[in-house]
């Protein structure tokens, strides 16, 4: 089984990679807090937590709590909200935001050398 189509178009991770950070760091956003939140969300999808019916259901949770703490990076996750069919979708959306923090630490720590 695989992620859904937008989850496995070939600029998921390279051009929309890179103008996501853009949008992420003019909000403010740092690599650490894009990685503290892939944390965040992996923790709300653990069983053990009182899961809501879906994933979509789980990722609004996520993002409602996050809007005032992180509001560039609540406005991404809600924006691919949408596109969530299954737990697949999920996790490939969890691996691009951590994707999303690598990059920002490789593009911002070259801005600093």
């Amino acid at each position: 089984m695989q992620p859904s189509a937008p989850f496995r178009d070939r600029e998921f991770n390279g051009t929309t990679l890179l103008e996501e950070w853009a949008e992420l760091r003019s909000g403010g956003e740092t690599p650490l807090s894009v990685a503290s939140a892939v944390l965040s969300l992996r923790q709300a999808r653990a069983p053990s937590r009182s899961p809501a019916p879906d994933p979509k259901s789980r990722l609004s949770q996520w993002v409602a709590g996050a809007r005032a703490g992180s509001p560039a990076l609540a406005t991404l996750v809600a924006r691919w909200i949408p596109r969530v069919r299954s737990e697949l979708d999920t996790e490939a959306l969890l691996a691009h935001l951590e994707r999303l923090a690598l990059v920002g630490e490789l593009v911002d720590g070259g801005r600093r050398a």
